[in-house]
């Protein structure tokens, strides 16, 4: 696809960081999905996410996923919402099912999905350790900090979780969630 080739263009002329030249260049419709619509009703459900109206991306994401159900990063972020929005059975359901997908997801988005799998599971620690596996490889990710902010304030430690906060809202400072 076209975006394909200019992303193979783009990668040639960037000065990459080492961990991303070892990571494979797979057609972008082989990791995300093959369906425009679905891909589009995604962005709407990340967008709603960002405006922090979780009902709204929940509905967009479900709807992306009845077009695409092998769609790895709609489940994930479908979980999310539903988590957001105390659906835990059903963040749980979701989170499962991106797991399941995840051959469809690049390596950053396998690890925010192994880490929602995690916490589907029961196992928040563990979660924990691959969100900072994730901000070690990926030290701008923004969600990802967000997370283990959200970790820091469940163990009541406010200090640590502040920072990151601050980190995020240095990086974007428009990311309503980190206030």
């Amino acid at each position: 696809s076209v975006v394909d080739r200019l992303g193979a263009a783009v990668r040639e002329d960037l000065a990459l960081p080492k961990s991303a030249e070892s990571e494979p260049n797979h057609p972008l419709s082989d990791l995300t999905t093959h369906s425009q619509d679905a891909y589009r009703l995604y962005l709407d459900g990340v967008e709603y996410t960002r405006q922090l109206d979780f009902a709204a991306s929940a509905r967009a994401l479900e709807a992306s996923i009845a077009i695409d159900s092998t769609f790895a990063m709609a489940y994930y972020k479908l979980s999310r919402a539903y988590r957001h929005r105390m659906m835990f059975a059903d963040a749980n359901r979701a989170a499962e099912q991106a797991a399941r997908f995840a051959e469809h997801a690049t390596p950053l988005e396998r690890l925010y999905i192994e880490a929602e799998r995690r916490i589907a599971v029961g196992k928040p620690e563990q979660a924990s350790d691959v969100l900072r596996e994730l901000v070690t490889r990926y030290p701008d990710e923004k969600e990802a900090i967000v997370l283990l902010a959200d970790f820091h304030l469940v163990r009541q430690q406010g200090a640590q979780a502040a920072e990151m906060y601050e980190k995020v809202i240095t990086l974007d400072p428009s990311h309503k969630i980190a206030y």
